[in-house]
């Protein structure tokens, strides 16, 4: 175990008093710099795909990119190693009625984006998103008030 450096309990203070947790406190400068470069790199790349098929005869498949599941292979991974096989299931199940939400964000689009300007469909329809989340929400703990 290395022993951590008065930068790192300053850290690790702060992040014990504001009740949120600082990664740098787990990884040195160096490694969280390459894992924040890995990331743009990664959100970088996902951007580049969405702007060359937008302009290419198959600029619908720009839809898709987004929803490679990056963050759920990262969320799995971590209830799959820090909770139980149960865990993970329900993690899943919520998962499959989240895209209830992201539905009725693309219902919205698809619906504003002849109607109203194209900051005002993306506005409505994030918006749209924020409500049918919550809503979400709120059916999952009456459903599962254990996971609450």
């Amino acid at each position: 175990m290395r022993s951590l450096s008065s930068k790192s309990y300053r850290r690790l203070y702060h992040a014990a008093h504001s009740q949120v947790i600082d990664p740098s406190i787990f990884l040195n400068d160096k490694e969280l710099s390459m894992a924040l470069f890995l990331k743009s790199l990664l959100g970088a790349m996902a951007v580049l795909v969405i702007a060359l098929l937008s302009k290419s005869k198959v600029f619908f498949i720009a839809g898709l990119v987004p929803l490679f599941p990056t963050f759920a292979l990262i969320a799995h991974y971590i209830v799959g190693s820090e909770r139980s096989a149960g865990d993970l299931r329900l993690t899943a199940l919520f998962g499959l009625f989240s895209l209830f939400p992201y539905a009725i964000y693309l219902l919205a689009v698809y619906f504003l984006s002849i109607r109203v300007s194209l900051i005002a469909t993306l506005l409505g329809a994030t918006c749209a998103w924020a409500v049918s989340a919550a809503l979400l929400l709120l059916f999952w703990l009456k459903l599962y008030p254990s996971a609450g």
